[in-house]
């Protein structure tokens, strides 16, 4: 969206889960500073109006600096899932009749609650889960004569591994916590492919947020909340806030060509490569032939990312730098 565009939006919506309220990550600046818990940090209260004293880098880069005119209704909930969202969050929407902005972040805790079910029972609920985002979507769309929707993927605290070690999974074995690893790789590729289908912005929450969680040893440099490993904290509400701007700021040309960030990072000094669920079992000599359509698959130095996208139904390959305006580390909080 050019700027002109995001200056005529009138409204921003925040729907869906614990990823996008301003409970934990207050928690988190709380312990860290020795101070009360602050207001107005969670990822939708960010993207709306940046904390300058917490985060000078997006200072005058919110949505409040586009359109100080524009209202701000966070619908989010602690613990929410897609049904609540449908019946109770969407039910909540105002009307307007100016162009909207809706960013949607569900699901997570429906396959939490799916936790410990068969592997039919699992599928079954994950597909529910599936049916309710898009119903969700379109909801919204009826409801607003013009309006933005980010969706975003669910995030995994364990980055791959199926394990967390400050006790959470402690109860499950090693099948349970493989099939809810499975369960949400399948779901993020769901959650693309409606994405897509419905005409959604699409926030790769789970890509951006891999190799920040329990592969990294010190717990006060990750981006979950060192209270509960599967609430994101302080810096990591500013990261979804920061995949949110790449959106709406992105050029149409990049969000057609890369429209699903399916595995980034270095995790545990390896590159690190996700593909979607689908191709998880294809030859690598596939793998190989898919990428170089794009001519762009290459050795890359260390300092860089290897990042997989799928465009389409293709998978193409792109670099992308650890340093910069884009993807660089936010400064580190103090008593971190």
């Amino acid at each position: 969206m050019s700027a002109s565009d995001l200056r005529e939006i009138t409204r921003y919506i925040a729907l869906g889960d614990s990823i996008c309220i301003d409970l934990y990550p207050a928690l988190d600046l709380a312990s860290r500073r020795s101070m009360a818990p602050p207001e107005g940090v969670g990822a939708a209260s960010l993207l709306y109006k940046n904390q300058d004293w917490l985060w000078p880098e997006f200072a005058g880069h919110d949505l409040a600096s586009y359109n100080p005119e524009m209202v701000f209704t966070n619908l989010t909930a602690d613990g929410a899932t897609t049904t609540d969202v449908l019946e109770d969050q969407v039910a909540a929407l105002p009307d307007d009749s100016g162009p909207a902005l809706v960013t949607l972040t569900a699901g997570g805790n429906d396959l939490l609650w799916s936790f410990g079910l068969s592997e039919e029972e699992s599928r079954r609920a994950r597909h529910r889960t599936e049916r309710n985002l898009r119903e969700i979507v379109r909801r919204v769309r009826a409801h607003f004569e013009a309006v933005t929707i980010i969706v975003g993927t669910v995030y995994d605290p364990s980055d791959g591994t199926a394990l967390t070690d400050d006790g959470f999974l402690d109860f499950a074995d090693s099948m349970l916590r493989q099939l809810l690893l499975a369960g949400l790789h399948a779901y993020n590729d769901a959650v693309a492919e409606i994405a897509a289908e419905e005409g959604c912005l699409l926030a790769d929450i789970h890509g951006h947020f891999l190799g920040h969680g329990t592969t990294v040893k010190d717990r006060a440099e990750r981006w979950y909340w060192e209270g509960l490993i599967i609430e994101p904290s302080a810096r990591g509400v500013s990261e979804v806030r920061r995949l949110w701007l790449r959106c709406l700021e992105a050029e149409p040309a990049q969000r057609a060509d890369c429209s699903h960030l399916c595995g980034t990072g270095v995790i545990g000094g390896s590159r690190y490569l996700r593909l979607p669920s689908y191709h998880l079992f294809a030859s690598r000599k596939k793998i190989r032939r898919a990428s170089a359509r794009t001519s762009t698959q290459r050795h890359l130095p260390s300092a860089r990312l290897w990042v997989v996208s799928r465009c389409r139904a293709s998978v193409c390959c792109r670099t992308t730098s650890t340093t910069g305006p884009a993807s660089g580390a936010l400064p580190r909080l103090a008593g971190a």
